[in-house]
């Protein structure tokens, strides 16, 4: 029963930070490709970008220690990611196209 608890545990620890890394990663790219768009926001990101570099680097971290302590759920992370991926390519976009 540990072993099922801190496998799930991982694998949700591994999804959350790659979505993490993927917000971050989306921060950075849209406030240096659209500033017109973040200066009319009114949110000024203090020590932008140094912060969600410091962010993702921190990430990098988790990833890193769940990958060396059980590489079992790396590998079951890959595969449900990719199964969802198929899934959303499959069916969800599917039906956005259907719909249009």
């Amino acid at each position: 029963a540990d072993l099922v608890y801190v496998t799930l545990s991982n694998q949700i620890t591994i999804t959350y930070a790659i979505i993490w890394i993927m917000a971050l990663i989306a921060a950075i790219k849209y406030r240096k490709q659209c500033p017109d768009e973040v200066k009319a926001g009114g949110f000024k990101m203090p020590l932008f970008p140094v912060l969600p570099i410091v962010g993702i680097i921190g990430v990098a971290f988790v990833l890193y220690a769940c990958m060396a302590s059980y590489l079992t759920s790396v590998i079951l992370t890959v595969i449900w990611m990719g199964l969802l991926y198929i899934y959303y390519k499959r069916v969800v976009v599917k039906k956005q196209k259907t719909n249009i």
